[in-house]
């Protein structure tokens, strides 16, 4: 699983959006990123997802339930 953060114009950079897409191709998956402000005081998609759900989404992966 990988939740990558960066600012909004590298993330839509077609450089990026072509590795997304290979590691995508070979079943990594992704998480995110998110809208919200971000570090560099844009607002925009950029943002990691919320702790909580990269969490839930690696137990889900891991096949792991709470008790």
């Amino acid at each position: 699983i990988i939740a990558p953060a960066m600012n909004g114009k590298m993330w839509n950079h077609a450089a990026t959006q072509e590795n997304v897409d290979k590691l995508i191709s070979r079943e990594v998956n992704f998480i995110g990123p998110d809208k919200g402000m971000l570090a560099c005081g844009y607002e925009g998609i950029g943002r990691m997802w919320p702790v909580e759900g990269i969490i839930e989404s690696v137990k889900e992966s891991l096949n792991i339930q709470e008790n």
